[in-house]
């Protein structure tokens, strides 16, 4: 396969899809446009696992917990998906994706799904169109909000939980995804912050983070300990799980979905796909036994 490192002129061609030049961005130069490759297809089937991972992950927690606390569980994760889903197409993954910001956030250009088409990101997403690549990384932000509720069942609120999440998911890890995987994010281009031509020509050298693990697994673990800091201790400290098939079908469903969260990360169906999958499946079973 022959690779590009910048933008695509109407004479380029990818050798193993199907790409054509676009001009529908902010009346641009010319941006990689996906017609229906494999990738496409392959990045759908990837939303659609990770979206499964919530319901997955509702399930896990409501059989850690007491049988009077399972559902409220269950629904503080489901509708923290619905709220950030509200929140990422309003302006959420243009202040964590767009192509145009400071080393620190981005801008509302891509608000409410504006400018986005069938145009790749050429530098985050060369293969799939920029639409799809917006709904993939919904399911990220929309589990990563709900992982925090893990640290505090039986002591909050529904309506001041969702409150939490919307400004949490603004504040929190729409920053910390647009550092990490945005162009001009600070982490992402560690090497050249500050450098003179750093605002038009990022290097993209810095912190490499495949599929998460500061904005998701870091974010959501040190923002649920602050959350528990906040709201107290338990009234009634317990060791009982009321339902451990719900814990056993939670963590089937979520070890399912593991597969596309880390495969689907590479963008693509390509070789790093296919390397990231094979580690989720041989990592996660070292999981459940030092658990054991």
């Amino acid at each position: 396969m022959n690779s590009t490192a910048g933008l695509l002129s109407a004479g380029d061609v990818y050798d193993d899809i199907d790409l054509r030049p676009d001009t529908t961005t902010h009346g641009g130069p010319a941006m990689p446009a996906d017609t229906g490759s494999a990738s496409t297809g392959f990045i759908v089937w990837a939303a659609a696992l990770v979206f499964v991972m919530t319901p997955g992950l509702a399930l896990f927690y409501s059989g850690l917990s007491r049988y009077n606390s399972a559902l409220s569980l269950m629904m503080l994760c489901m509708m923290a998906m619905a709220v950030v889903s509200v929140q990422w197409f309003l302006f959420g993954f243009s202040l964590a994706f767009a192509e145009h910001g400071s080393p620190f956030i981005g801008d509302f250009t891509m608000g409410a799904v504006n400018t986005l088409d069938t145009h790749a990101f050429p530098n985050t997403a060369p293969q799939i169109p920029s639409i799809l690549f917006m709904v993939y990384q919904m399911q990220f932000a929309g589990i990563t909000a709900a992982l925090v509720f893990g640290s505090v069942p039986e002591r909050t609120r529904f309506v001041p939980a969702m409150v939490f999440v919307f400004f949490w998911t603004t504040l929190v890890y729409d920053f910390a995804a647009y550092w990490t995987w945005a162009d001009h994010g600070f982490l992402r281009n560690l090497n050249c912050v500050g450098a003179p031509n750093y605002d038009v020509a990022p290097c993209y050298v810095g912190a490499y983070d495949f599929a998460g693990g500061g904005p998701v697994h870091i974010c959501a673990g040190f923002s649920g300990l602050a959350y528990l800091v906040v709201l107290g201790k338990r009234k009634l400290i317990h060791a009982e799980h009321h339902n451990m098939v719900n814990v056993m079908f939670g963590t089937g469903i979520l070890w399912f979905g593991w597969f596309a969260f880390n495969g689907g990360s590479a963008g693509a169906a390509n070789t790093r796909a296919a390397m990231a999958a094979t580690v989720s499946f041989n990592s996660n079973p070292k999981t459940i036994f030092a658990l054991q």
